[in-house]
């Protein structure tokens, strides 16, 4: 019988927790290597890839060596490596494993810990195995000389044990810090491998800087990690001293609901650290009707997320959630963190979706695991209380080898680690960017960005103003958490509308503010140029016309070659057009251009009286095309 660990036995005694506390690290750059994909795209247009990017960005904030960074040259399009079993193997061997190796050996194979995988990687493969072949390329690089050669694998089990799995944490004696003389696979090298991935470049960049930022100024700038710890388990809630006493077996359970309580186990560890614990153990997710936290209060949001540990998000994600920066996650269930690479999918995991909103870092499966070859929330939670970081916290918890698991975050991101010294964020973001993404009538992409910094890491939530004035009056929140680049659509627009002025307020974990100028959006597809005119179709004569009218090109506004504003009388009959471009016009106090130049709206209104009923047109041409709109009116 193992004998139990002191620390369950001292968990509410925090004045002694920091002496129980084993050694801090390990967190040496020197001991990653980072591999990119040199033929993935160059989606900015800086010339280099952008996988190649994702790496430089990282090895500069973290201190990384320019040694340690190894290019692969994978030349498919698709994160899945192509092709049926045999051939995709003969892929992943010629341009991922066989490089690898090769790097490893040059720096001596003992001499590196974690491989991390940068964005712009493959990380789903059909294997050579005999059933249950879809693996993750991430769980096959654990142990990469153990790989067979480009014609076979060997291996046709599910998946093994990790040698560096913790079954039963804080009780008997833990498994450490990660050692290569102590954690192989056989007699192979084992390594820590976790990736730096997203949907984009700027998706990926956001979890490097939500890890900077929580360890220079915690999750909340205020210089401390802050937040609640949510536990979501499905078999009721046991006291502390029965879920200490009996871990890891729990006489009575079995598979699901034995599972459910090593889960209920984690909602232990939060306390540890000084973070409320919000427990959800009815069997609803937090989120759905009729679910309840173990204090009483409804469980339809979660608010102020650091950790969150639990299941069972099968193919959802109920939109409650506002993540910290700095939060971290894992939802066991059987596609937690699928299609990360994508940003819109038919069925986005937990986890992918929560990066989205803000999370910084989950560890999950990109396919059916199966109960046991998941990894375990309650074992992450425990080692991050412990001041461990990502790579070892999410290796400790994860059981299987050769599997379907996927780690995204900063390997070395150790959000509670006791010697990191904190300060108050003071400073605001600068603005990078804002731009309109695509158009489509009723709906803009917005796509706004604040300025990125290693050394100065900033990350903010965005609120938009708009309205069909200058004054505007109606506000969008896109609820996508702190990042430091949004890419959201802005919906409900009126096609027929002239144009919307818009404003973006970036606000960043500690209040800080800062507001984009007053931009014009012009909701339609722009073809060549685009031309839109709206006022009232009836005036009191001699009374000032109010117009609103856009003018939008392909590109920039220097691109017009003719802009012309003509007017006509259509009773008795229709008269000629009169050019009256150059004509006497007051501004409404409403103009504003597209936030690249790419438009223009304006308020006007002529100076000269008007009787009778009027068509008044406006047109614009870009070389060839051109385009036009009509406003009837009468004046009477």
């Amino acid at each position: 019988m193992r004998i139990p660990h002191p620390l369950p036995l001292l968990l509410l005694a925090a004045a002694s927790l920091p002496s129980l506390l084993p050694a801090q690290g390990p967190r040496d750059p020197k001991r990653l290597l980072l591999i990119y994909n040199k033929s993935f795209a160059d989606q900015n247009g800086n010339g280099l890839s952008d996988s190649l990017d994702c790496a430089n960005y990282y090895a500069k904030a973290r201190g990384v060596p320019a040694s340690n960074i190894l290019g692969i040259t994978f030349p498919f399009k698709s994160r899945t490596i192509p092709g049926n079993s045999a051939k995709a193997w003969e892929h992943f061997h010629d341009y991922i494993v066989t490089p690898l190796n090769a790097k490893l050996k040059a720096l001596g194979t003992t001499k590196i810990d974690g491989l991390v995988l940068m964005y712009g990687m493959p990380y789903r493969i059909g294997a050579p195995t005999s059933s249950q072949s879809l693996r993750a390329v991430d769980h096959l690089l654990q142990v990469p000389t153990v790989l067979g050669s480009r014609t076979g694998w060997g291996f046709n089990g599910w998946w093994t044990t990790n040698p560096y799995f913790e079954s039963s944490a804080g009780v008997g004696t833990d498994k450490g810090h990660f050692s290569h003389t102590l954690y192989k696979y056989g007699a192979f090298e084992y390594y820590l491998v976790t990736r730096i991935d997203g949907f984009d470049l700027e998706a990926a960049l956001d979890l490097i800087d939500g890890a900077l930022y929580a360890e220079k100024y915690g999750s909340k700038g205020a210089g401390k990690m802050e937040g609640r710890a949510y536990i979501d388990t499905r078999y009721g809630k046991k006291p502390d001293s029965w879920l200490k006493s009996n871990y890891p077996y729990y006489p009575g359970y079995r598979t699901y609901g034995l599972w459910d309580m090593r889960m209920a186990y984690g909602s232990l560890w939060p306390r540890t650290i000084g973070l409320p614990t919000w427990w959800e153990p009815s069997g609803k997710e937090i989120g759905e009707t009729g679910a309840k936290f173990t204090n009483g209060k409804p469980a339809l949001s979660a608010p102020d997320a650091l950790l969150y540990f639990g299941w069972y998000n099968y193919n959802q994600y109920i939109d409650v959630w506002s993540w910290n920066v700095g939060s971290v996650a894992s939802d066991l269930d059987s596609n937690s963190i699928q299609y990360f690479d994508a940003r819109k999918a038919p069925r986005h995991g937990f986890l992918t979706k929560a990066m989205q909103r803000g999370l910084s870092a989950g560890a999950g499966v990109i396919a059916e695991p199966y109960l046991s070859g998941h990894v375990r929330p309650e074992i992450i939670l425990y080692y991050l209380a412990l001041g461990y970081p990502f790579q070892e916290a999410s290796a400790l918890a994860d059981p299987a080898l050769f599997w379907r698991g996927v780690r995204i975050g900063d390997p070395l991101y150790a959000p509670f680690l006791k010697t990191l010294t904190r300060s108050k964020d003071q400073s605001s973001p600068k603005l990078r960017w804002s731009r309109i993404a695509a158009r489509a009538g009723t709906s803009v992409t917005l796509d706004l960005a604040i300025q990125r910094s290693p050394k100065a890491p900033e990350l903010a939530k965005v609120l938009v103003n708009y309205g069909l004035h200058a004054s505007m009056g109606k506000s969008f929140d896109p609820k996508r958490g702190h990042h430091a680049r949004q890419y959201f659509d802005l919906p409900g627009l009126d096609p027929k509308a002239a144009g919307y002025f818009c404003q973006a307020t970036w606000t960043d974990p500690v209040g800080h503010t800062v507001k984009t100028p007053v931009f014009a959006i012009t909701p339609r597809a722009i073809q060549g140029v685009d031309v839109h005119v709206q006022g009232p179709s009836s005036i009191s004569k001699n009374a000032p016309l109010p117009l609103s009218f856009s003018v939008a090109t392909q590109g920039s506004l220097s691109n017009l070659t003719g802009l012309k504003i003509e007017l006509r009388q259509t009773l008795p009959t229709a008269g000629p057009w009169i050019d009256i471009t150059g004509l006497s016009f007051s501004l409404l106090n409403e103009a504003a251009f597209g936030p690249e130049f790419e438009s223009l709206l304006f308020g006007i209104k002529p100076n000269f009286p008007l009787q009778g009923s009027f068509e008044i047109r406006i047109s614009a041409q870009v070389g060839s095309k051109t385009d036009s709109q009509v406003l009837t009116f009468s004046a009477k």
